[in-house]
C-alpha cells in the first residue's frame, strides 16, 4: 500500500512539474505574439487618435485595455502615469477597488468609502495572502500526510486527494486573485505619476 501511495505523489508531481513546463513555455511564446501585436495597434492608434471618429477612438481604447469593463475616460488617465503598460495592468486586476471616473468631478484614482482606510487594505492584503497558503496547504493535505492517514484502497487516497485539489486548490486560486487585486490597486495608488512626455489623448 505505502509502495502505491509513494508512486502516486511522485506521478503527480511529475505530471505537475510537466503541466507547469509546458504551460509556461506555451505562455512565453503566445504572450511575446501578442506582446508585438499590441505594439502595432497601439503605436498605430495613439499617433491618430486625436483625428479619429469618437466611435473609433473609443474602440481603440477598449482594444489597447483588453477589456470594455473599464470605461475610455478610465483608459486614457492610466495611460498617462508613469509605466503606462504596467499602470493599466494594474487598474484593469484592481479597478473594483476604485471609484468610477463617472462618480468623480475630475479624473484621479479614489478608493470606494469602503476600502478607504490604508489599514483595511493592508489588512485585506495579508488575509487573502494568508488565506491562499493555508487553502493550497490543505489542497496538498491529502498527500503531505499520507503516511499519518489511512486509507482503505489506493482509490480511495486517489478520489481524496482528487477532492482535495479540486475544491481547496479553487479556493487557494480566488484567494490568490483577491489578493493580487488589491496589491495591484495599492500599488497604483502609490505610483499615480503623471509622465510629463506622454502625450495624453483627448476624449
Amino acid at each position: 500500500m505505502d509502495s502505491i501511495f509513494t508512486i502516486l505523489k511522485i506521478c503527480s508531481a511529475v505530471i505537475a512539474i510537466v503541466g507547469t513546463l509546458i504551460g509556461v513555455l506555451n505562455l512565453k511564446f503566445t504572450r511575446r505574439s501578442a506582446m508585438i501585436a499590441e505594439y502595432q495597434h497601439a503605436s498605430k492608434f495613439l499617433s491618430q487618435a486625436n483625428s479619429l471618429h469618437p466611435y473609433a477612438k473609443e474602440l481603440g481604447l477598449y482594444a489597447i485595455s483588453g477589456t470594455n469593463s473599464v470605461s475610455p475616460a478610465e483608459i486614457e488617465y492610466v495611460i498617462s502615469l508613469e509605466s503606462p503598460v504596467k499602470s493599466l495592468k494594474c487598474f484593469i486586476k484592481g479597478r473594483k477597488y476604485f471609484v468610477p471616473f463617472n462618480d468623480l468631478k475630475y479624473p484621479k484614482l479614489k478608493f470606494k468609502p469602503s476600502y478607504k482606510s490604508r489599514r483595511k487594505r493592508l489588512f485585506l492584503t495579508y488575509f487573502y495572502m494568508s488565506m491562499y497558503f493555508l487553502m493550497a496547504f490543505i489542497a496538498m493535505s491529502p498527500a503531505t500526510f499520507s503516511q499519518y492517514i489511512e486509507f482503505s484502497s489506493s482509490s480511495e487516497y486517489f478520489s481524496v486527494f482528487m477532492l482535495s485539489v479540486i475544491v481547496f486548490g479553487y479556493l487557494a486560486y480566488a484567494m490568490l486573485q483577491r489578493h493580487l487585486e488589491i496589491y495591484f490597486a495599492q500599488f497604483l495608488f502609490d505610483t499615480q505619476e503623471l509622465h510629463s512626455d506622454l502625450r495624453i489623448v483627448k476624449a
